[in-house]
């Protein structure tokens, strides 16, 4: 339920892009805001309430903007962390599938990072230019109104989220329970193995991977940023690790034969057919998501002028390069028919090196995932916050903790919408039926770009990206998102009508208010809102006129 404990003003969109973080009436609007928290408890009645602000109120710095932590290392630990989850350890085989050579497969690779760097580029522009969290959907809903903006985050809040969220601490869980089991199966190639843990038990260590970084991330902003510069760091190490020990290795006879395999013919076979290229560069894609996470936290992030160049410049060009190291390492230990054949490339790669390192990849993956379910908690909970400060989500979202200024609210709920999607057995289906969206919403983004240098071209940019880029990333990203379709057309078309039942939901909630029309309901709204404030202590942020 939406309500608007707090009026704001009729200019505040020009605002927030002239001003920022730092407007001139500061002091204006602290008296401003003081007035409308006295107004909004009396009109209530709240004795709670009113005691709670009241006795927080005076230079409590939790009514000013969000102070900003997250420097230059942060920053790049972050994004890097958001791209290096599973992806490299698994999706290698249907790279190779759809390229058809060890050749066109590292170009396909090099190209996706081209890719995510010219996304990249185009994220910077509106991050420098748009001084506000949020990514995608505050872009959206500037560009091109609420309602777009809406149907972004209805499907991306609910559903998109929270499955990949969930998929991510599944996968740890899967990873971080396998060297506890033996095999219990081989397939018929002899070459993949197959392990079966109890589903309860991932389950419960995805469930606790969830908890223990949401409470870190509840506690202190600092402490999930150190805690990402601490997992990156190590996944930085673990691809060092895992090329190194690939090249100094002993080879045996297999292995012997796939580093003859690399040096000769690497382009044999290559496929040539636009459709099988697509799906090469789909999966690919798919292992650099998270690219444009910074974008989410752009009010936390220190002088954002120069770390989102600086990020874009370190972040996408590390991840390129450790994912062809990789990918080159995997060549020079297994062929191309025994890449093909294994459902974990990664755990096969390392069973081929030794026993010891073949029980130390689960631990390495398992951790990459912990150190992605981190940036992605930190990343998407900020989103959530955006989505309720506009009025779209209930306002006790966009509400930050008096000391810390964590989001406490949205990342509470963003962890149990995880929780409740390890529930079902097929979140994996959901998710794949819905990633469409995810291109499809990318593309609206890099069109709403040139549609923005347009409707607010007075506004000056400290960083502007080459027009012709956006537009070669909105055919890409509609090329990309029309793949599910035609080799998928009836799932897609569920993921279709996912995203419009957003419809009735706008014009009910947002646009006609009907909700608000009962005063119980509206009243029990103010309660429940009131009540969250003085449990979890925390406070709306006001310092500026944020909606847009």
């Amino acid at each position: 339920m939406v309500e608007e404990p707090f009026p704001m003003e009729a200019n505040e969109e020009h605002n927030l892009i002239t001003h920022g973080d730092n407007g001139p009436d500061d002091e204006h609007q602290k008296l401003d805001l003081a007035k409308n928290v006295d107004e909004w408890c009396l009109a209530d009645n709240s004795l709670e309430s009113t005691s709670f602000i009241a006795e927080h109120r005076g230079n409590d710095t939790s009514e000013e903007t969000i102070e900003r932590r997250i420097g230059l290392v942060h920053a790049v630990a972050l994004v890097v962390g958001a791209i290096i989850g599973s992806g490299i350890f698994i999706s290698p085989r249907y790279v190779v599938k759809s390229a058809s050579s060890i050749g066109e497969t590292l170009l396909v690779w090099v190209f996706g990072g081209v890719l995510s760097f010219f996304g990249g580029l185009c994220f910077c522009e509106l991050g420098t230019f748009i001084k506000k969290s949020g990514g995608k959907y505050v872009y959206l809903k500037l560009a091109f109104g609420p309602f777009i903006g809406f149907l972004f985050s209805w499907i991306d809040v609910w559903v998109l989220e929270p499955c990949s969220f969930a998929i991510l601490s599944l996968t740890f869980g899967v990873y971080a329970t396998e060297p506890f089991f033996p095999s219990r199966g081989v397939a018929s190639d002899n070459s993949t193995v197959k392990y079966h843990q109890p589903m309860m038990l991932v389950k419960l260590l995805a469930a606790s991977s969830i908890c223990i970084l949401t409470a870190i991330n509840c506690i202190s902003i600092r402490l999930a940023a150190r805690v990402q510069v601490v997992f990156t760091s190590f996944k930085i190490l673990a691809v060092a690790s895992i090329v190194i020990v690939a090249l100094i290795q002993p080879l045996s006879g297999a292995a012997k034969c796939a580093a003859t395999e690399l040096n000769h013919n690497v382009f044999s076979g290559s496929a040539i057919s636009p459709g099988s290229i697509g799906h090469a560069f789909y999966s690919v894609m798919w292992a650099y998501q998270g690219w444009s996470s910074l974008n989410c936290i752009t009010e936390e992030v220190k002088d954002p002028k120069k770390n989102f160049r600086w990020t874009l410049m370190i972040s996408i060009p590390l991840v390129t390069l450790c994912y062809v190291l990789m990918n080159l390492a995997y060549f020079s230990v297994l062929t191309k028919q025994e890449i093909l054949a294994s459902d974990a490339v990664a755990l096969t790669f390392a069973s081929h090196l030794s026993p010891v390192f073949g029980a130390i990849m689960p631990a390495i993956v398992s951790l990459s995932c912990f150190g992605s379910i981190n940036s992605s908690l930190f990343s998407s909970s900020r989103m959530m916050f955006s989505v309720a400060r506009e009025k779209q989500l209930p306002s006790c979202l966009a509400m930050v903790h008096r000391n810390s200024q964590a989001p406490i609210p949205a990342i509470l709920m963003r962890a149990f919408l995880a929780l409740l999607m390890l529930l079902p057995t097929n979140v994996g289906n959901l998710l794949n039926w819905l990633m469409f969206v995810d291109w499809l919403t990318y593309s609206f983004v890099f069109i709403g770009l040139i549609w923005l240098r347009r409707k607010k071209a007075t506004i000056p940019r400290p960083f502007k990206v080459n027009v012709l880029i956006p537009i070669f990333m909105t055919l890409v990203s509609l090329y990309f998102a029309s793949i599910p379709f035609i080799s998928n057309p009836v799932e897609s078309v569920f993921g279709l009508v996912v995203i419009l039942s957003g419809i009735p939901g706008y014009f009910v909630f947002i646009e006609k208010k009907w909700l608000f029309k009962s005063e119980r309901l509206s009243r029990l709204s103010s309660k429940v809102s009131q009540l969250i404030q003085v449990i979890l202590n925390v406070v709306p942020v006001q310092g500026e006129n944020w909606a847009v």
